[in-house]
């Protein structure tokens, strides 16, 4: 049984937002607590001081969340059958008061001298750990990718792309896609937010892009897709808060496209029906054999998170929203074809929840299983005797009698603000980082390019990558893209990445160190590919530069851009 039908089991369809959210609070919580037996089995350190380390936490965390949920919290915990009422003394108490009065009351017999010296070890324990830094402060990740932006046309890239100018050797790239991000704004702020740091042009260029601007950009992609058969990929930021921009696409692309939205403008069923209309219209009146339209909405416990805020529970985009859209494709719009892309993470499975609500409101709904990989299980949640996972089912069908809804799942990477949570809250590829960190034979060609309403072009996604190839304002996709041919870096992601992580330790010797963080091979490369300085070192490395005079352009641009 796989996780999804172990959701299932779990909902009965009327848990309110406040179950959901102490379900996601108490599978962290369960999480964090087995975080910590670890280090401690690891470290082999004593068991004693591991619980109460524990302990401490619990009540930390729960003085955090609210008094109000300290009940169900402990109720929660029982399957570990601790005696954690007679540490309720904890609760208020700052984190020294609690940590003192944790010892006094496991330890009430000790003398005193050695209830201080339990309590040194307990606090240093709880430094080492950083468990006193428990949330999640996304300011600075945001910052230093403002910081990245700002660096795309910075000297040591241009002297980089220079250099690939010249490079004669060229291998075609094998591209499957080409996304546009119709607009970097967004009305959401989700937890695993890849680029939250690019809200408008006019914050990053000054200015406002005009109409006419984007056009030229759109028309420059949608014949670039065209000319090579590639699938057309809308993203964001959110596409729908540039209605006018995706109507315009729809209109004229010529190949597949795929437009990714999170349905939080279907909020309300009548103006949810009134956009669907306007967006089927403008597709309907496109002539091209070989186009076709997707709506791709994305659902996952990131965008569905319930929060708790001043008194009140609420969902970051109601689940009702997208009901709303699935309701719609079954009812009214029969042509539309719809896709549900979700995340793997270790919280509740929103897809569960919202079959439970799709069969609240009479229908009927199967799930038909295409895939399945073994290889990735995830986290089921709490059914009794602790944290149970099941393998994760990757692509499947809600099979609503003669419709189905396709239904995709996909990893959560570590790069924007997703780098800041913690490694048990999503399953990852981190064993295949190891292998590339290792230095195994391992291949990662680069099948799309990604375009931003600003006209930069990412080898890549946008979000990932902070290395422009070049500007559609400026210049052809095929010259760009001609450009990227000819790199030597993308040459090296493609054949031999492993070789750029060996290359970067001649000038970062701590690089392994801080890729092992990555999700996935590929997020590490992206990791790696930061900075314009480190592109440029190894960019000339690859290209037989001499190391001693390759790393001293390396330190003066890095002294240069990192001390202004």
């Amino acid at each position: 049984m796989h996780h999804l039908q172990v959701h299932l089991s779990q909902l009965s369809g009327g848990e309110s937002l406040e179950e959901v959210y102490l379900l996601d609070r108490c599978t962290y919580l369960f999480h964090k607590l087995a975080w910590i037996q670890e280090f401690f089995d690891r470290k082999k350190l004593a068991q004693e001081l591991a619980y109460l380390v524990m302990v401490v936490y619990i009540y930390d965390y729960i003085d955090r969340l609210g008094l109000r949920f300290a009940d169900r919290i402990l109720r929660s915990l029982s399957f570990l059958q601790w005696e954690l009422e007679r540490f309720r003394p904890l609760l208020g108490l700052n984190l020294q008061a609690k940590i003192a009065m944790a010892v006094a009351i496991e330890y009430a017999e000790r003398p005193p001298d050695e209830k201080e010296k339990i309590a040194e070890l307990v606090s240093t324990a709880y430094a080492w750990l950083r468990l006193e830094k428990d949330t999640k402060d996304f300011s600075q990740a945001e910052e230093r990718k403002r910081w990245l932006y700002s660096l795309l046309n910075s000297e040591p890239e241009m002297k980089r792309r220079e250099l690939v100018e010249g490079n004669t050797e060229r291998r075609e790239l094998r591209l499957v896609n080409i996304g546009l991000a119709v607009t970097e704004e967004c009305p959401n702020s989700c937890t695993f937010c890849l680029s939250p740091w690019k809200p408008s042009c006019r914050e990053r260029l000054g200015r406002e892009l005009d109409e006419e601007e984007f056009r030229v950009i759109a028309d420059e992609v949608i014949g670039f897709a065209d000319s090579r058969g590639l699938i057309l990929t809308l993203t964001g930021g959110e596409p729908f808060l540039e209605l006018e921009r995706v109507k315009y696409i729809l209109r004229h692309a010529k190949t597949r496209t795929d437009l990714t939205t999170s349905a939080w403008w279907a909020r309300n069923e009548a103006r949810a029906k009134s956009i669907l209309e306007e967006v089927l219209a403008a597709a309907s009146e496109n002539r091209s054999e070989s186009f076709r339209f997707t709506l791709q909405v994305s659902l996952d416990a990131f965008h569905q998170e319930v929060r708790f805020e001043r008194g009140e529970f609420s969902e970051h985009v109601p689940l009702s929203a997208v009901a709303n859209v699935v309701k719609l494709a079954l009812e009214e719009f029969q042509e539309l074809e719809l896709v549900l892309l979700t995340k793997l993470t270790s919280y509740h499975d929103p897809l569960a929840r919202l079959v439970r609500l799709l069969e609240g409101m009479g229908y009927q709904v199967k799930l038909d299983e295409e895939s399945v990989e073994p290889g990735i299980p995830v986290s089921t949640g709490i059914p009794g005797k602790g944290i149970v996972t099941a393998p994760a089912l990757l692509r499947g069908y809600l099979n609503f009698g003669d419709r189905r809804v396709l239904v995709f799942y996909t990893l959560v990477e570590s790069i924007g603000r997703a780098a800041l949570l913690e490694e048990f809250e999503y399953p990852s590829l981190r064993a295949q980082v190891e292998e590339l960190l290792s230095g195994r034979s391992m291949r990662l060609p680069i099948t799309g390019i990604e375009v931003s309403d600003d006209g930069n072009v990412y080898p890549g996604a946008h979000a990932m990558y902070t290395w422009s190839a070049g500007n559609v304002l400026e210049e052809s996709l095929e010259e760009i893209a001609g450009r990227l041919e000819r790199d030597p870096l993308v040459h090296a992601i493609a054949e031999k990445p492993g070789e750029l992580v060996k290359l970067a330790e001649e000038v970062e010797p701590k690089v392994r160190e801080v890729l092992r963080r990555a999700s996935s091979p590929l997020a590490a490369v992206y990791m790696l590919l930061e900075t314009p300085w480190l592109r440029l070192y190894l960019t000339e490395r690859l290209m037989g530069v001499k190391r001693e005079e390759a790393a001293e352009r390396y330190r003066r641009y890095r002294e240069e851009y990192t001390s202004e």
